[in-house]
């Protein structure tokens, strides 16, 4: 203590250890004494640890390390791993590597957050390279087949993010029927997902032989192209026909 009536010159350091026995308890008491962390992460559920050091001043405390889990379960249910070298001074939590892993998909970046504002900024990447794993919480949704990968940036805050992203997969199955290569541009706002470019690349004469789109002869207007059936049974093929005519 050099000065006790100058609490920036009583400086502080020392290691420390960090037991959560249940993250998202730590989550929900966080959010309670006022701290903006993002509600869907009261939802995962596991210990962690860290080994941290402490430094600054009585009057500005700074905490600095890593904390890590190797058994979180996810909202969904799935199993995660997860990392973080965090720098915490007060006012702000920040990041500057994080990781985390679950059947089927790899994410890392950077983060940082206003402890009062939640306000949010850095970037991510994430690789899903086992679209039927990363699926298997939703046991209803179609099977996908083919890796996506996902990059972005960190906006707005943890109650309403402001996140754009970019999303480029390698050929993609749904249900055993080609998709092809999916390249788009979206924004995450709030819990809505704005889709501003989309495109879908498909190999030449792929929509025809999948029957996605057909050829229809008509007897005024000759052929056209049409869309299929989107319903695919294997014992019963259906067949798309053109409009009758005036008085059929």
């Amino acid at each position: 203590w050099p000065a006790a009536e100058d609490s920036t010159r009583a400086l502080l350091n020392g290691p420390l250890t960090l037991d959560i026995a249940d993250v998202g308890a730590v989550v929900s008491a966080a959010r309670r004494s006022g701290i903006n962390v993002s509600e869907s992460l009261a939802g995962v559920t596991g210990p962690a640890d860290g080994t941290l050091a402490m430094g600054g001043s009585i009057a500005r405390l700074v905490i600095s390390g890593r904390v890590e889990s190797g058994a979180l379960a996810l909202p969904t249910g799935a199993p995660a791993t997860a990392l973080a070298d965090i720098v915490y001074d007060g006012d702000t939590l920040r990041a500057t590597r994080f990781e985390l892993d679950t059947p089927g998909l790899r994410m890392s970046g950077d983060a940082s957050m206003g402890m009062t504002s939640g306000r949010l900024t850095g970037a991510f990447a994430a690789d899903a390279d086992d679209l039927v794993q990363l699926m298997a919480p939703w046991p209803a949704t179609a099977r996908l087949t083919g890796t996506i990968h996902v990059s972005g940036t960190l906006g707005g805050t943890t109650e309403t993010p402001d996140i754009p992203f970019t999303l480029r997969s390698t050929p993609i199955d749904v249900e055993g029927q080609h998709l092809g290569v999916i390249d788009a541009n979206a924004r995450l706002r709030g819990t809505i997902v704005e889709v501003e470019r989309l495109t879908i690349e498909q190999g030449p004469g792929q929509l025809r032989a999948t029957g996605t789109v057909v050829e229809v002869d008509h007897p005024t207007r000759g052929k056209y192209i049409s869309v299929g059936n989107p319903i695919k049974l294997s014992a019963s093929p259906s067949e798309v026909t053109r409009s009758p005519l005036l008085g059929e």
